[in-house]
């Protein structure tokens, strides 16, 4: 278990799922969860790629937003970030910091704003390829309407950088924007490749996970 600290005034008065939920941006901009940088959230060892999951639950008030990430704006430490845009869900990752050369997954327009509780899942096995990279919204795998795959690669992929980059939950390094999301049980799963029947089973309890 990894306590953050809170960049700016979040809200927590929210109604959440289990207990409290947490609200990044309806009170002001720049607001936002830091898990310090650590080798709990880095899925490279070096030489190759490791398997992990994300999971947790929005309740978004808008469609575009930042969710969790290991990313810089400015430089080349990126490994990682899971995030809305007009609708659409995204999941990337960089290899060697570098935008051009990544894995994606999306969902296209699968999130709406006022939709109350969503849950999302991200499923990486290690293996480099976009095969397999897996993206849930709502117990549902996404399949790209582009490509018509789960995921794809852009450039050439051949593994994460590993960098000194913190995880934000709520927002990406170097940006100030406002997002009013709520967030609740966010879990980052290291060498482990959440099944089918254990995504269906965190979504259908529809209360997450009490880790206290």
């Amino acid at each position: 278990l990894n306590n953050g600290v809170y960049n700016g005034s979040p809200t927590f008065s929210r109604s959440g799922l289990l207990g409290t939920s947490v609200n990044f941006g309806n009170t002001g901009s720049d607001q936002y969860a830091i898990l310090s940088d650590s080798n709990d959230f880095k899925f490279n060892n070096g030489s190759n790629d490791i398997p992990f999951s994300i999971s947790g639950w929005i309740n978004p008030l808008n469609t575009s937003f930042d969710i969790i990430n290991k990313y810089n704006t400015v430089g080349d430490n990126r490994e990682w970030e899971l995030y809305s845009s007009s609708g659409s869900l995204f999941f990337l990752m960089y290899s060697g910091g570098v935008h051009a050369n990544r894995l994606n997954a999306r969902g296209s327009g699968v999130v709406s704003s006022s939709s109350g509780w969503n849950h999302v899942t991200v499923t990486y096995d290690g293996s480099g390829s976009p095969l397999g990279l897996n993206l849930y919204y709502n117990n549902v795998l996404q399949v790209d309407d582009y490509s018509g795959d789960n995921a794809w690669e852009s450039g050439t992929y051949v593994g994460m950088k590993q960098t000194t980059q913190d995880v934000l939950i709520g927002n990406e390094e170097g940006d100030s924007s406002s997002y009013n999301v709520d967030f609740e049980e966010f879990i980052i799963y290291k060498n482990r490749v959440l099944t089918v029947a254990e995504i269906s089973y965190l979504y259908n309890s529809g209360s997450g996970i009490n880790l206290e």
